[in-house]
């Protein structure tokens, strides 16, 4: 084995784009004044994790591992724009700004982060922002 070649790198790029950069994208262009529950938010967190771990288990029972393995991570990425968005939507409305959704997208740090968007009751809105 020898040394990594410029296409190594270029490929080590591009997954890297698409694992961090899809879903900072996602939270850098919501910028709507959108808001979602924490129901809302349970149903995307369930949709995002439970989907790729049954497209796995389906893949097990029915032998074919090696190709379930590629398509959760697949669905992964192509739900993650969306998914992201949502994350800033739920912070909005839990009253707090995009930084929780910016320090989400580190690895093992987004499970304590949706769990305090899952925990935390949505922010009471005054009465003129209601019927505005």
């Amino acid at each position: 084995m020898g040394a990594f070649s410029i296409w190594h790198w270029l490929i080590v790029l591009v997954v890297l784009f698409f694992i961090f950069g899809l879903p900072l994208l996602g939270v850098i262009n919501e910028n709507s004044e959108k808001r979602a529950t924490r129901r809302e938010f349970l149903y995307w967190v369930i949709a995002y994790f439970g989907g790729a771990y049954l497209i796995q288990i389906l893949g097990d029972l029915t032998g074919s591992i090696e190709i379930a393995y590629p398509v959760s991570v697949i669905f992964v990425l192509a739900i993650a724009y969306p998914f992201y968005q949502r994350v800033v939507r739920r912070s909005r409305d839990a009253g707090m700004g995009k930084k929780i959704a910016y320090i989400s997208v580190i690895p093992i740090v987004y499970f304590v982060c949706f769990l305090i968007l899952l925990i935390k009751p949505s922010k009471e809105q005054p009465y003129e922002d209601v019927f505005a």
